[in-house]
């Protein structure tokens, strides 16, 4: 299962095979390749998200800016003067320059799966917000399941303090209710008479 993310010049690759997860990521001047064994992301997801009005509000100031400066060079007499001319070519890179990049810059809009040792970074609506839901939702899904086959499983071989601390573990970090944890003791003490 893949996915891969591109949000202005950030580009993420993400590859689930089995229980690892590999990680590609390029940005400017960098570029990283790991892998993360799922048993140690996190299976709860926290959002950040960002707003378009800070953007957009210092993209009209620049446009203000080159506009101010394109109605003072028609004001002026003598607009052959080199230094009108400066003035308003600044006016219209830097007001027009920046003011353009304010409103196309992309919203750093990002979902992050938290909770476990490692953490994953996803862009929210890269290639849509559902395919990244999918996929997030298909590793939360095999997280937990590793987690519960490995911390889960009743041996009445393992030390009880042992076996107890995983299963508290697995209550504590929600992967079991109450119930399940109180059947899952007593399953192990009745198979530690047994033996």
């Amino acid at each position: 299962m893949k996915l891969k993310q591109k949000q202005g010049a950030r580009y993420r690759e993400f590859e689930l095979q089995d229980n690892i997860l590999h990680v590609k990521t390029k940005s400017m001047g960098e570029k990283n390749e790991y892998t993360i064994d799922i048993e140690f992301l996190g299976d709860e997801k926290f959002y950040k998200t960002h707003s378009r009005l800070g953007p957009r509000i210092i993209g009209i100031v620049f446009f203000a800016i080159m506009l101010i400066a394109i109605y003072g060079f028609l004001l002026e007499e003598n607009r052959s003067e080199s230094s009108n001319i400066v003035g308003l070519v600044l006016g219209i890179i830097v007001g027009g320059g920046i003011g353009l990049l304010a409103f196309l810059s992309p919203l750093r809009n990002e979902l992050h799966l938290v909770g476990g040792s490692s953490q994953v970074m996803f862009f929210l609506n890269s290639p849509s917000k559902e395919e990244m839901e999918n996929f997030v939702e298909e590793i939360i899904h095999r997280t937990r399941s590793v987690l519960l086959e490995k911390y889960g499983k009743i041996d009445p071989d393992l030390p009880e303090e042992i076996q107890m601390n995983n299963l508290y573990w697995l209550k504590n970090r929600g992967l079991i209710s109450e119930e399940a944890y109180e059947n899952l003791k007593l399953e192990y003490k009745t198979r530690r008479l047994m033996t």
